[in-house]
């Protein structure tokens, strides 16, 4: 919930800024092109081309780049899942052995969150390409063609006035909007994304009485443990946890019954001292303590 409250905030600061920055560019450059128009519409020729082909290739660009934003989003998250869930579970991942998988697995997520960082830095290269094409190249285009601009009826007056449109005007526009729409506008795409996910996952209903608080919710990757008194509860479990002092099993109960002696002693215990179905109501109103090998059921 919490992340889903920060994604819809960044959404809403987005979209302003979003709408700001296109405002501001389509009025600019509408006036420069109506202004190079007035001196003179030959200038129009030395401008237009860069400057359209420019931003082809930036908006054709921003849905690669809005896709790369959101592995590095996914990938941060998933470090920050892990992270939490070691630092959480420390005295477990020591008491069962578990410290070089569990760094294993730190440092598989930060190489990945490194790798989705660098491939997203390697495409927002392409904005100073984008700033070159359409904001360098028609002032030097400008310049270079003076000569034919001159021969061709166009005034020093004119020309000044080209470069002054292009260098005070559409330059600066120009940058705002490629560095917004690569910054704010790809961090709104991200958010509606990750909002629209979250709107479509819906909790299941509850299973039944019986459920536990180890039952698990469409969405959720691991549900919460529950310890198992019951054969019910380990059944319904995705994977079973068997303590046994300084010994641990992880599986499923097929894989535990084929593997681990003492979860089959449990579940024959279990079977055996299972109340008959006359008296399950009196039995439900009582909790049974966890024997010494009581497995841990984790759903999800």
């Amino acid at each position: 919930m919490a992340r889903l409250t920060e994604h819809v905030e960044i959404a809403r600061e987005s979209y302003g800024a979003v709408i700001m920055f296109v405002q501001t560019f389509l009025i600019t450059a509408v006036s420069v092109v109506l202004g190079l128009a007035a001196l003179d519409p030959a200038l129009l020729v030395l401008v237009l081309p860069p400057l359209l082909t420019g931003l082809g290739i930036f908006l054709s660009a921003l849905r690669a780049m809005a896709a790369r934003q959101r592995a590095v989003v996914l990938a941060d998250e998933r470090l920050a899942e892990t992270v939490s869930a070691a630092a959480g579970g420390l005295r477990d991942v020591v008491a069962c052995g578990a410290e070089e998988r569990v760094a294993t697995q730190a440092d598989d997520r930060i190489d990945a969150s490194v790798r989705a960082a660098r491939a997203l830095a390697r495409l927002t290269a392409l904005r100073t390409a984008v700033l070159g094409i359409s904001g360098w190249v028609p002032l030097l285009l400008i310049l270079a063609g003076t000569p034919w601009l001159v021969r061709s009826g166009v005034t020093a007056g004119a020309i000044l006035g080209a470069v002054a449109y292009v260098s005070q005007g559409l330059q600066p526009a120009l940058q705002d909007f490629v560095r917004g729409m690569a910054g704010s506008g790809l961090w709104l795409a991200v958010s509606l994304a990750r909002i629209t996910e979250a709107a479509r996952i819906t909790p299941d209903k509850d299973e039944g009485a019986g459920a536990g608080t180890g039952a698990r919710k469409q969405g959720d990757q691991l549900g919460e443990p529950e310890i198992a008194h019951r054969i019910s509860s380990a059944l319904r479990a995705d994977l079973v946890l068997v303590l046994d002092g300084t010994r641990a099993r992880l599986g499923t109960h097929e894989e535990l019954m084929a593997a681990s002696a003492l979860y089959r002693d449990l579940v024959g215990h279990w079977d055996a001292a299972a109340p008959p179905p006359s008296s399950q109501s009196q039995s439900q109103s009582q909790s049974p303590a966890a024997t010494a090998h009581s497995p841990v059921a984790r759903t999800g």
